[in-house]
Formats: structure tokens, C-alpha cells, sequence
């Protein structure tokens, strides 16, 4: 597959960058405009912006951060997003798909599954960012879901979210075999390698956020500690943000295995994605 997109995935609650392992304990990593303009200098055709505690917390998007976003960034970006991703609305009203896929056209909307898969079998999908489960057979809300508008799924594996560990290629197999539209991956990727099995496998794309962001922190350049958008970490060891939420015993920090990825060396070594 030549056309294969690596995306960096931007996670905000409100105004700022955050980042969760298994999509709990979310830790504050900093400023998102910081972190897009990053991205964007290292020419990324496109970038997954997701407020991940908007419909849990029941509350609009933030408009002013959505006009720094488009100030701050390209013409390109200015010129209006490319699609909306939804996943917790789809569990109340269904019809969205249809209603915004004539209004605006396939194109312009993607579906987000959050999958807990852990033994190599979708359990249950999830909303409101692993909050609830939707109750209905995971077969069932694929059945649901597939061929009503959209123009690509998105699938986040929750027990591979911010690990670094890889693929769950079993699952995802199976899931490409049941969904005909574009598919895009992310919970886990961590190493280059991770994107050729993608490949392989038949995806259309990669959703990358610890492993980018992580590496974006911990560069020789933004080593100063007096730059407040940042919280740096003297080594690849070190936690940022809740530290009581390791401290109390709530979960651990997988970050040691992941590969701090760079969008510079992906396009080097990872010639026929497109970034």
C-alpha cells in the first residue's frame, strides 16, 4: 500500500496536550499549539486533533483553541478541518453518520472505535474515551456502523494506548476483513517496524501520539526547564504529569518501551507512507 498515513495524533482536554496509557491517568505534556506547529514544520500533510473528555464532560470543543490552531498553522489548515471523527455520539443517534455524510459527504467524516481486545478478541468497544461500554456485541456495532457514510474507521486499541508494545495484528486482521473502507490504526505503535506490519496487514494509516510526543519532549532543544509549555523529563524513565496517579498504584508508565519516534526519521527509512 503506497498511500499509507502516518498521522500525529494531538489529544487535548480544553486547552491542553495530554496523553493516558490505556486511556486513563491523564497527564498534562503541554501546550498542543506548540506541539502542531512541530509537527507541521516537519511538513505532516495531516495532523488527528481529539478532544478526548469533551463528551464525557458534556462540553463544546473549545472555539479559541480551535482559532489558535488555524492562526498558528498553515493556509492549508485555515482553509476548515478535513473530516470529523465521532465515537460517543454514534451510541445516541446513529443517524448522524447519514446526516453528515449528505450534508458534507463521506469524505469529510470518520468513526472511531475503542476497542478492548486484550486476547486477541474484540470484549467490548467503549465511549466517552473508555468510560462506558456500549452494549451492544462488538460484531453487531461494526454491523452497525460499516456502510452508512463514512468515509474511514478509526481504531484505538485501548489496552495498547500509550504502551509502545506493538500491534494486535490478529484483531486488526480480523477487522479488515469485515470493514471495505479506510482503516486507521493507533494504540501501541511505537518503532518503525510496528508500521510495516501495519502495511502488511492491510492498513491504511497509523494514528501515532506517546511515541512522537515523547521524542518531540526529550530533544537536546527544548531541554531548558523554564520553558513552561513543556514538562521535561531528565530521562526516558521519569513520569510526566500524575505522579499520584503511579504514586497510588492506578497503573504504570510504559514509556520506557517505546522507541521515541521522529517524523524526519520516519520519512527517511519509511519511504512509501505518506506522512
Amino acid at each position: 500500500m503506497t498511500n499509507f498515513r502516518i498521522i500525529p495524533k494531538i489529544e487535548v482536554k480544553r486547552f491542553n496536550l495530554v496523553k493516558g496509557i490505556k486511556l486513563e491517568g491523564l497527564r498534562v505534556l503541554g501546550n498542543p499549539i506548540q506541539f502542531i506547529k512541530e509537527y507541521e514544520d516537519l511538513l505532516a500533510d495531516e495532523i488527528l486533533i481529539e478532544d478526548v473528555m469533551a463528551s464525557l464532560l458534556d462540553y463544546v470543543v473549545e472555539e479559541s483553541l480551535i482559532n489558535n490552531i488555524v492562526s498558528s498553522t498553515s493556509t492549508a489548515l485555515s482553509a476548515g478541518a478535513e473530516r470529523v471523527v465521532l465515537c460517543s455520539g454514534l451510541v445516541k443517534n446513529l443517524t448522524l453518520i447519514n446526516k453528515i455524510s449528505e450534508k458534507y459527504g463521506s469524505q469529510s467524516l470518520a468513526i472511531k472505535l475503542e476497542a478492548y481486545a486484550p486476547e486477541n478478541k474484540i470484549e467490548y468497544f467503549t465511549y466517552l474515551n473508555g468510560r462506558e461500554i456500549i452494549n451492544i456485541k462488538p460484531n453487531e456495532w461494526i454491523d452497525k456502523i460499516s456502510d452508512k457514510g463514512a468515509g474511514e474507521i478509526h481504531i484505538n486499541f485501548i489496552d495498547g494506548d500509550g504502551t509502545g508494545l506493538g500491534v494486535n495484528k490478529r484483531v486488526f486482521e480480523y477487522l479488515r476483513k469485515k470493514i471495505s473502507v479506510p482503516l486507521i490504526y493507533s494504540g501501541g505503535v511505537s518503532q518503525l517496524k510496528h508500521l510495516n506490519i501495519l502495511q502488511e496487514l492491510g492498513a491504511d494509516g497509523a494514528a501515532i501520539a506517546s511515541s512522537l510526543h515523547y521524542g518531540f519532549i526529550n530533544r537536546d532543544l527544548y531541554q531548558n526547564k523554564n520553558n513552561k509549555d513543556f514538562y521535561i523529563r531528565s530521562s526516558n524513565k521519569e513520569d510526566i504529569g500524575n505522579y499520584e496517579w503511579l504514586l497510588n498504584g492506578y497503573g504504570e508508565d510504559y514509556s520506557v518501551n517505546q522507541d521515541l519516534l521522529d517524523l524526519k526519521i520516519i520519512k527517511k527509512k519509511f519511504s512509501n507512507g505518506r506522512i
